[in-house]
């Protein structure tokens, strides 16, 4: 039987090059691990955007299997994760935890599969599951997992502010803000229509978007389409979010899937009033009307409503924003790293 104490090396496996919402996740996993004092060996395509973003201590094996049966790259890596002494394997998403552990099969190497999306069939090739929600867990358990196998580890905020950003005034236009990738699932086309809406009933509203992806083009059709182009601004992706919300005065999540919502968390933590949808992870963030706003999935009139709610109450913003800076609390990294070590501890004993 293995124990902690025992344990070489911790191989950090994740098959994306990009910078989002998932890369970051993974990148707090590598401090995380630092932190516990463990030797990482981040497993990553070379041209990886977040490598820079990674703990100076860690180690990089350049991992980049042409699909799921990319039997070179398995027997290669396998031959690496040998000879470099890792005694567990933490992988991040479906094709990353295939393929890993086709290529330890037989080597005795527990795999710990963390999970950022509801897809199921190739996570069953690990040995434990993390997923970042309770609905995430039931999912799971629903299609066969053990319940002692299933952890839940919510996503973490690595540097939680020491203090709320002051309040912006609600002067007479209202500024929303979202931040997201710009695609379907992100529900920006909902916000843009329920800004509509609330303009035709005569709110003053602008709108700044924080982030790129392939759906720019449709919003800016949309936008000339409901001659909203003077009211919303593009700010790129950011850097600082702490900066950037400053000037909004509420944050909107549309969001028709979300398996946790990021900025949900990172709005709350740093004093941003926030309305989103039902979505599983936002909604298990948010109680409504007490630490933000929420509103049906993919339903425009209940998103335009939730946000005239939202102003209606502006009142009795800062008691929301204190109520969810308290709730963030729970998802700073000091309060999630007990739990990480927790889970590690039980899958090296099994």
């Amino acid at each position: 039987m293995s124990s902690v104490s025992e344990l070489d090396s911790i191989g950090l496996v994740l098959c994306s090059d990009r910078k989002g919402g998932l890369e970051n996740a993974f990148v707090d996993m590598a401090y995380a691990l630092v932190t516990l004092g463990y030797k990482v060996v981040a497993l990553t395509p070379a041209n990886a955007q977040f490598r820079s973003m990674m703990p100076e201590l860690v180690e990089f094996y350049d991992y980049s299997p042409k699909g799921y049966w990319d039997f070179f790259s398995r027997f290669k890596t396998r031959r690496y994760i040998k000879n470099n002494n890792i005694k567990l394997l933490v992988t991040v998403n479906s094709r990353a935890t295939y393929t890993i552990a086709k290529s330890v099969s037989g080597l005795n190497i527990p795999v710990l599969g963390v999970s950022y999306s509801y897809k199921h069939k190739r996570m069953q090739a690990a040995d434990h599951l993390v997923v970042v929600t309770q609905h995430m867990k039931a999912h799971f358990l629903q299609h066969g997992w053990p319940v002692g196998d299933v952890d839940v580890l919510p996503c973490m905020l690595r540097n939680f502010p020491v203090e709320s950003i002051a309040l912006k005034p609600v002067d007479d236009v209202v500024k929303l803000g979202f931040v997201g990738r710009l695609s379907p699932e992100k529900g920006l086309e909902d916000l843009v229509e329920a800004m509509s809406l609330l303009i035709g009933k005569g709110r003053s509203l602008s709108l700044t978007i924080a982030g790129s992806g392939d759906d720019e083009q449709k919003i800016h059709a949309l936008l000339a389409q409901k001659g909203l182009q003077q009211n919303v601004f593009f700010s790129g992706w950011i850097t600082d979010i702490r900066e950037w919300l400053k000037n909004i005065n509420l944050i909107i999540v549309p969001s028709k899937e979300e398996t946790f919502g990021i900025v949900v968390l990172e709005s709350m933590a740093h004093g941003c009033p926030v309305v989103s949808t039902y979505a599983p992870g936002p909604s298990s963030q948010i109680e409504n009307g007490v630490t933000g706003w929420l509103a049906e999935t993919g339903d425009v009139e209940s998103l335009a409503s939730a946000i005239e709610t939202a102003l209606g109450q502006s009142g009795t913003w800062e008691q929301v924003v204190d109520n969810a800076r308290a709730s963030a609390c729970k998802y700073s990294f000091e309060n999630q790293i007990p739990i990480i070590k927790d889970i590690i501890e039980k899958i090296i004993v099994k």
